[in-house]
């Protein structure tokens, strides 16, 4: 499938959308799909493919490299906006993934649970957010399961205020458990900027996380 216009959102605060589908569970299967466009909203959870993502999976698509992804809510991914579970394999961004609020990812915005495997963000691809929390793969991991980036490269410059890293942005295992493995995955270009300070006066900046 293609998708080739415009995707613009401007609904309830917790509205989800996606280049292809706003909202994916366990039986969906989104595969071989391109998005050539711009997605837009001013909610939460954007993204490229699929605005959010609980269970299900995301094999073989393409954030192509005239498409862009904005949102001035949180959790953003050139993929995935908001991932709780589900798996997101062998996809390519290209595009601009941009955000006024945290959690902004090449690939997933904010990771919950699931895998996000093989996946390359690469070409004149530019992840940037006005806030905290920005990777080249995903803006931040969290979990009381289990949440896993494995094989994984990114080519372009990840931008953020504060708290940024060149594969994940920040990871916090949750107090009651679970597992995050960030595996086999390597940033090779561009580069990562934190460009203001949190309340101490300090930025944190990390070429994987």
């Amino acid at each position: 499938c293609t998708m080739t216009s415009t995707v613009k959102s401007i609904t309830a605060e917790w509205a989800q959308s996606g280049g292809i589908a706003g909202y994916a569970d366990a039986t969906s299967v989104v595969e071989k799909c391109t998005v050539t466009g711009s997605v837009a909203s001013m909610n939460h959870r954007v993204g490229g493919i699929v605005g959010e993502l609980r269970g299900g999976k995301i094999v073989d698509c393409r954030f192509s490299k005239i498409s862009e992804a904005f949102t001035n809510g949180h959790s953003i991914g050139g993929i995935v906006g908001g991932m709780y579970g589900g798996e997101v394999s062998n996809c390519t961004v290209e595009g601009i993934v941009g955000s006024k609020d945290d959690y902004c990812g090449g690939v997933v915005g904010n990771f919950a649970e699931g895998k996000v495997l093989d996946c390359t963000v690469q070409g004149c691809a530019e992840v940037s957010s006005y806030n905290d929390y920005c990777g080249g793969i995903a803006g931040a991991m969290y979990t009381t399961g289990a949440a896993i980036i494995d094989g994984c490269t990114v080519y372009c410059d990840v931008t953020t205020n504060n708290i940024v890293g060149g594969i994940v942005g920040y990871i916090r295992p949750n107090t009651s458990g679970g597992k995050i493995v960030v595996a086999n995955s390597i940033y090779v270009g561009g580069e990562v900027y934190a460009l203001g300070f949190n309340s101490n006066r300090y930025n944190l900046a990390g070429g994987i996380t």
